[in-house]
């Protein structure tokens, strides 16, 4: 194993561990070393992203993803980036990069889950239901695709009824409020 890669992983342990700030000197030496491998840059994307350095992290994903934008590896950067992006608010991004990352590994069931999650937060509802049927026929004990199918439901019969009834919304709205304020009168 190169001196890259020994820094690289001692980074990735110090990551690992909680100590980002530390594991972002080891994995700057690495990439002073060998710039062009794209899971250093990866490691160096999280680092700055635990260091709240959105922005450099991601252009740390890019240069990973220039690296290698093809392989497996390549799927959990678009991932990650993605999950970042949604943090950040940025969920039309976000949604770009899930899809491409899915077009890559079709099969993981957590990116389908995470895009189901982003369509959720722009208000596509139904096709939120159909990334989080996708990811519960790969993995049907998904707590979280099937938490996520029940907003985005639960979400879409809203919007439908307030596009017939105007007043859906208000009186969806008054009975929650009933509701909490007779949970809140039971607690005493």
């Amino acid at each position: 194993m190169d001196n890259s890669a020994i820094l690289n992983n001692q980074g990735r342990a110090l990551l690992d561990s909680g100590r980002p700030a530390e594991a972002l000197q080891y994995i700057d030496k690495s990439l002073s070393i060998n710039p062009n491998i794209s899971i250093t840059w990866f490691n160096k994307a999280e680092a700055l992203a635990r260091l709240n350095r959105y922005n450099e992290a991601l252009s740390c994903y890019d240069t990973a993803l220039q690296i290698n934008p093809n392989s497996t590896v390549a799927a959990r950067i678009w991932h990650t980036k993605g999950i970042l992006l949604m943090r950040l608010n940025r969920y039309n991004e976000a949604l770009y990069c899930y899809d491409t990352a899915l077009q890559i590994n079709p099969n993981d069931d957590m990116l389908w889950n995470n895009k189901a999650y982003a369509l959720i937060a722009i208000g596509n509802h139904a096709e939120a239901i159909n990334s989080c049927d996708m990811a519960l026929r790969i993995n049907p004990n998904n707590t979280s695709a099937q938490n996520n199918k029940r907003v985005a439901i639960s979400r879409l019969n809203e919007s439908v009824g307030i596009e017939r009834d105007p007043s859906y919304g208000d009186r969806v709205r008054n009975r929650i409020s009933d509701i909490e304020f007779n949970a809140s009168l039971n607690e005493w």
